[in-house]
């Protein structure tokens, strides 16, 4: 069984392989682990905004490479986060504010407020908002990437 310390090591090792490969100015910042055992790759460099790509669809499919290599080695016996200069902290604030500020609106107005298309992990995020609210609900709606959620005003 491989012990978390080689994970580490064969992550840290896969990934600074994979960005000299790629020619891109970044490297690894910082590697942590959390209280929930996620090991977490912080990435930087002159670069970064490529890593990161549009709506971070770059960084997820840098992402995916990675876990699948490790499962693949036998090394991932824990959840396993790249992030580029804290994108994806950024990103859920902003994902957290937009949810806010459509139930506030759906509250005001009466009316049905539609996010914009997200990830599931995203959607999952604007409904946890959203159940904070009394008088609204949500649903997710749309296919694929086009899913998105509607925040509904109960009626009275």
């Amino acid at each position: 069984m491989t012990s978390e310390i080689d994970t580490e090591t064969w992550v840290e090792e896969f990934i600074n392989d994979l960005l000299d490969r790629t020619g891109l100015d970044v490297s690894i910042e910082e590697i942590s682990v959390d209280e929930d055992d996620t090991l977490t790759i912080q990435i930087s460099g002159p670069d970064s905004a490529r890593v990161i790509g549009r709506e971070g669809q770059a960084l997820d499919a840098f992402q995916h490479i990675i876990v699948s290599s490790a499962i693949h080695n036998g090394v991932a016996n824990r959840r396993i986060l790249i992030d580029v200069e804290n994108y994806r902290e950024r990103r859920e604030q902003r994902v957290l504010d937009e949810a806010e500020r459509l139930a506030e609106e759906a509250l005001e107005s009466g009316e049905v407020q539609e996010a914009a298309p997200m990830s599931p992990r995203e959607r999952r995020l604007v409904h946890m908002v959203v159940a904070d609210f009394d008088g609204l609900t949500t649903e997710s709606s749309g296919t694929g990437d086009d899913r998105y959620v509607r925040i509904i005003p109960k009626k009275p």
